[in-house]
């Protein structure tokens, strides 16, 4: 028969995921106190029809504003770089290489946008049980850190069009995601993990800016 002590040192590599309640709690604390973010992103996006992963790599500056979100996705691997500026349904793609910057509008997106892109950053707990219907998930190891995710299934039929879930992979005892994976109904997907992520930090407006250069570059619209 094992003793006490063994059956606990039988079960101590056996990772247990926090509850639901422990979660949403720390969540709706750190979204109370959010402002801003920054982290350097891995996005895979997955097409289910062809079976195919693209993946990408860059940064990312958000932050909420008086217009809704604000900030640069920096994605600077690949044969084409560039940067995308939001500023509330204003956006800018630009394209260093190439000295150009697509502009578009986002205005009929602007509250899905908002939603969306500060996901489990500035998302209060009642917001979360409000727009979605909201599940526990397993613990797994996101880099060297130890997660448990929460499933998140939209309750409005409109996103639901686009969005099936979205799993977010909160480690332990903190109230931000460092992973979160979008499923669409078709069963593509979009995986994305942070690194050096900080929120709140000491940054000045420029940091959540176009470089200067882009000011000058051609400008087109954005498709």
């Amino acid at each position: 028969m094992r003793t006490p002590v063994l059956v606990a040192l039988a079960f101590a590599g056996i990772a247990r995921p926090d509850s639901l309640d422990d979660i949403l709690a720390r969540m709706d604390t750190a979204a109370k106190a959010f402002k801003s973010y920054s982290a350097d992103v891995k996005i895979i996006e997955y097409e289910y029809v062809i079976d195919d992963k693209i993946p990408s790599e860059g940064s990312m500056r958000l932050q909420r504003g008086k217009n809704g979100v604000s900030g640069i996705l920096n994605f600077n691997s690949g044969p084409k770089p560039f940067i995308i500026h939001i500023d509330g349904a204003k956006i800018q793609k630009y394209f260093p290489r190439a000295n150009e910057t697509q502009e578009g509008n986002l205005r009929k997106f602007t509250s899905t946008l908002d939603q969306m892109m500060l996901l489990g950053f500035s998302t209060t707990r009642e917001e979360l049980l409000r727009d979605y219907d909201v599940k526990i998930g397993a613990a797994a190891k996101v880099g060297s850190l130890q997660t448990t995710s929460i499933v998140l299934t939209p309750k409005s039929a409109e996103t639901l069009k686009t969005i099936k879930t979205v799993e977010l992979w909160i480690p332990e005892g903190e109230g931000y995601p460092i992973q979160e994976k979008e499923t669409s109904p078709n069963k593509d997907y979009k995986l994305a993990t942070y690194s050096n992520l900080h929120v709140n930090p000491d940054l000045p407006p420029s940091a959540f800016e176009l470089p200067p250069e882009a000011a000058k570059a051609r400008k087109t619209k954005l498709n």
